[in-house]
């Protein structure tokens, strides 16, 4: 009896070990997978980076650089639709609806997101510069899976490890970089079989740009408003107020892309009309509504605030030059457009102003994108932790404040926020390799 007790024991041990063997065989794969993705991207992220940042200050030196933009809008259409036509559209809406339908991204798509917004966002065009880090990312990881000769379902994986490791290389935000990839496929659900893909190619990535000498923008908020009751009631207005500020964004970008359809021009005549438009908002209002919009950000985080209406003069800026084919993200606007409209919100209640524009950069992001987690971690990774908890109940209310609407309309819902019916997820097509 002994014998076989220990028998037993020494078969089970052994199946125990295999089991682990082949489970840690699988970690280090992807571990090591990932690591090499997050190296590439953030290689692409920090180049791509410097060269915008250095067009915009060439660009800049020059007030008349947005009267260009007409021109610009033109010749990033005609590199979209024929220089690269079978990269598809660079937009990080395009690259969840190729994920849910496997299908496969093509690595031109790093080209046409690298050079695309070196066409739009230095004259003019009120984008941001996330989505091309995504979409880079996106296409690195689906290049490095057909490499691989891995199946169609961790060719997937490691499309959403790139665009992971994207937006923590452009925002300097690792943690929230790694859960938005995730978070913004599925509303309601996580794919929790790439979280640790995910995670490993985010940190990589951002450290590999911040050794290339990436400037990262952090405003730490280190002393919170003392909690009371009434601070209370006033976050969860906020939180409403910045669902209307979402549900507003994104209806303006679906009413812009709707006219811009129901003109029936050829895109790069749209493009030209768009320009054309923008040109003359800037001269009418301001350029400070244009381009990235990261100085007004970060003069409202320290109480200088815009003009009141400046959130629908962004919101209509940003859904023109997507409307007109412009390559960028809408990330950065949303933050803009939170900041801008919190900080007034906060200024007529004699609140603190900086402490509501953090909240309102990104409880209207957690809005648009339907991303609550990831923008509560964005909050702490900007901010600092003393406003987490503000900032986290204001994302969540936003969220869902938005129903069903979001600035990514591919996004599958496996839950319902207010009533409204769940999107189905599409199905899923044969992956086809290059």
């Amino acid at each position: 009896m002994p014998h076989r007790i220990a028998r037993d024991t020494h078969k089970e041990l052994r199946r125990d070990w295999e089991e682990h063997s082949v489970l840690l065989a699988g970690i280090f794969k992807w571990v090591a997978i990932s690591a090499c993705i997050g190296v590439a991207v953030g290689v692409l992220t920090a180049y791509f980076l410097k060269a915008l940042n250095a067009a915009i200050g060439a660009a800049g030196m020059r007030w008349w650089y947005f009267l260009l933009l007409p021109l610009a809008l033109l010749l990033n259409s005609l590199l979209i639709h024929y220089v690269f036509p079978e990269a598809g559209a660079p937009s990080t809406d395009q690259v969840i609806k190729d994920i849910h339908e496997r299908k496969r991204i093509p690595l031109g798509m790093v080209l046409k997101a690298f050079f695309g917004p070196l066409l739009t966002i230095p004259f003019g065009g009120s984008v941001g510069r996330e989505a091309p880090a995504a979409d880079m990312g996106a296409a690195i990881g689906t290049f490095v899976g057909e490499l691989c000769a891995f199946d169609a379902d961790d060719v997937r994986k490691l499309a959403i490890c790139g665009i992971s490791a994207g937006f923590a290389a452009a925002f300097g935000t690792p943690i929230a970089g790694a859960i938005f990839g995730i978070e913004v496929l599925f509303v309601g659900s996580m794919l929790y079989e790439v979280l640790l893909p995910s995670f490993v190619a985010g940190i990589v990535a951002f450290h590999v740009a911040s050794a290339l000498g990436t400037p990262f923008w952090y405003h730490a908020i280190t002393v919170a408003p003392h909690f009371t009751g009434w601070l209370f009631l006033f976050v969860a207005l906020a939180g409403v107020l910045s669902g209307v500020c979402a549900f507003f964004f994104v209806a303006m970008i679906r009413l812009a892309r709707r006219v811009a359809r129901a003109s029936g021009w050829k895109a790069p005549v749209i493009a030209l009309a768009g320009g054309v438009l923008m040109v003359i908002i800037a001269l009418l209002s301001s350029t400070q509504y244009l381009g990235l919009g990261l100085p007004v950000i970060e003069r409202a985080i320290q109480g200088s605030l815009p003009p009141p209406y400046a959130f629908a003069i962004k919101a209509l800026t940003s859904a023109i030059t997507v409307a007109a084919g412009g390559s960028g993200g809408l990330v950065t606007p949303a933050m803009f457009i939170g900041s801008s409209a919190l900080g007034t919100f906060a200024l007529a209640l004699h609140l603190d102003v900086a402490a509501f524009a953090a909240i309102g950069a990104v409880a209207v992001l957690a809005g648009a994108t339907n991303a609550p987690i990831a923008a509560s971690v964005l909050a702490i990774e900007l901010f600092g932790p003393a406003l987490a908890p503000y900032a986290a109940l204001a994302c969540i209310i936003s969220f869902v404040m938005t129903g069903t609407k979001s600035i990514y309309p591919s996004q599958v819902f496996k839950i319902r926020k207010s009533g409204e019916p769940a999107r189905e997820e599409r199905k899923p097509r044969a992956h086809k390799r290059a």
